[in-house]
């Protein structure tokens, strides 16, 4: 096992703060998304922001909890919240951003 150095703490702290970057610009397009198409149900804009931070994880391939998603989104109630870890079924992986809401918003994210 190699020793842990300064510059490896400096490249995690980078790559936590790109991908943060990355959730929060993809979570901002989410909810333009919803207001131009008229999506106003709360539960859906969730599914979609949710759907939004699993794509992102995926196209960067790092795994992401519910627990991870929960903190993000600022969600309240944690008691439900797993660690299990989530990716993207093997439709939505090919898809392009919008092309994903496009079909989470119109089937469900259960593809």
């Amino acid at each position: 096992m190699s020793h842990w150095s300064r510059e490896d703490t400096k490249d995690w702290i980078t790559q936590v703060q790109l991908r943060l970057e990355d959730i929060n610009f993809y979570l901002s397009e989410t909810l333009n998304y919803c207001e131009s198409r008229g999506i106003l149900d709360n539960t859906q804009v969730l599914v979609l922001s949710i759907m939004t931070c699993i794509w992102v994880s995926s196209m960067r391939n790092e795994p992401i909890t519910l627990s991870e998603v929960a903190d993000i989104l600022g969600l309240e109630d944690l008691s439900l919240v797993s660690d299990k870890t989530y990716h993207l079924g093997s439709k939505l992986s090919l898809l392009d951003f919008e092309q994903m809401l496009d079909v989470v918003s119109r089937e469900g994210p259960h593809i």
